[in-house]
């Protein structure tokens, strides 16, 4: 089952709270259990913020059992389309999750909003994502105006739709 927010169908405070936990945990494990990242605290009130008020944010979860099993952030910024957050919850990995999250996306998109462009940014050791983002066919952009922690991925939203299409799923 999905559930869809966005700043008019604001997400419930349980809801961001699991979702937060499910990103420090993925956090501490491509980090070695470097707790840096605040669960709560200044980043945490702010991302909330973001979450709550920021008219081209949108959260789409995927729910089992009333429990967020993945989960997928993206928003609408400089006439692109940038997916912030793609998440899914360790013991379901590698069950194409992923895909079922971005058909669930492409499907929501309002195509006016975006020049056609999809992108991401991946911290610098965050290998398992750069895999996946690679995998779905985003390529890493030589121009980076980005934090020196992070590297800015792009597919277009044609290619997207065509590896959707396609019955490839990622693995290890």
């Amino acid at each position: 089952m999905f559930e869809y927010y966005n700043s008019i169908n604001k997400i419930p405070e349980y809801r961001y709270e699991e979702m937060n936990q499910i990103m420090y945990d993925f956090h501490l494990k491509i980090t070695n259990n470097n707790p840096s990242f605040e669960l709560h605290g200044k980043n945490f009130d702010n991302w909330v913020n973001m979450i709550r008020n920021d008219e081209n944010y949108n959260i789409i979860l995927y729910i089992e059992n009333n429990k967020i099993i993945g989960l997928i952030c993206y928003g609408y910024y400089n006439n692109e389309l940038m997916i912030s957050e793609i998440q899914i919850i360790e013991e379901y990995q590698y069950k194409g999750l992923v895909k079922i999250l971005l058909k669930e996306m492409v499907k929501q998109l309002d195509l006016s909003r975006f020049n056609g462009i999809v992108c991401g940014t991946i911290r610098n050791d965050n290998e398992h994502s750069k895999q996946v983002f690679t995998h779905i066919g985003m390529k890493p952009q030589e121009e980076d105006n980005l934090n020196k922690n992070y590297k800015l991925y792009k597919i277009s939203y044609d290619d997207l739709v065509k590896y959707l299409d396609n019955n490839k799923e990622y693995t290890k």
